[in-house]
């Protein structure tokens, strides 16, 4: 596939995924539209560089896996921080987002 057509693809389904849940740019000083082609265009030269290093199937996605763990572990971090900074309690904050990732 081509790279113009495998982003295309890929930005398609960020959007899929993130459904009703979407993410408001509203606040801060980025396009939306050239943020999310970045970002597609970074993971695309990850996949490509994983590629190169002639991983089975099994292990290039164990690797995204990976990276998409430590994004999900960075934005708790984050959202915990905000909550904290806005003057909310960071234990109960901490909790309520950890109780809602152990949701099946």
């Amino acid at each position: 596939m081509r790279q113009a057509a495998q982003l295309a693809s890929l930005l398609t389904l960020m959007d899929d995924i993130a459904g009703e849940d979407f993410l408001d740019f509203a606040d801060v000083p980025l396009d939306e539209s050239e943020a999310k082609r970045l970002v597609g265009q970074a993971l695309l030269k990850s996949q490509q560089e994983l590629h190169k290093l002639n991983l089975s199937p099994e292990q290039r996605e164990l690797s995204l896996l990976a990276a998409a763990g430590h994004l999900v572990l960075e934005n708790l971090l984050l959202n915990i921080r905000m909550l904290t900074a806005g003057g909310v309690d960071a234990a109960s904050s901490a909790q309520a987002l950890m109780d809602k990732l152990r949701k099946p």
